[in-house]
């Protein structure tokens, strides 16, 4: 599974950059060597993150969440439009 992240790369002078990642985590590979040329888009290094695994778990719960309450709310509006829920039911 490939999952892309947006981080920082701050420029220092000759050519060198300080690379941070929005989250913590371990190292596994690195796609760069001392000197080369990189472009926007180009992968630098593989992380795992615990931390981010935990956030994209919360994520994607509160996507589901979301998507049933809006489902619920679609069918609550159907049936008080069509005269079959109560107005103080319609409300909650």
């Amino acid at each position: 599974m490939e999952i892309n992240s947006v981080g920082k790369v701050k420029a220092i002078p000759n050519f060198y950059a300080t690379i941070a990642s929005p989250f913590s985590g371990r190292l596994l590979r690195v796609f760069m060597k001392l000197g080369m040329k990189v472009s926007a888009g180009m992968p630098l290094f593989e992380l795992s993150s615990p931390e981010f695994i935990e956030i994209q778990q919360r994520f994607f719960s509160t996507k589901a969440q979301l998507k049933k309450a809006n489902l619920d709310l679609k069918r609550q509006t159907d049936l008080f439009k069509n005269d079959c829920l109560q107005l103080k039911i319609w409300k909650k």
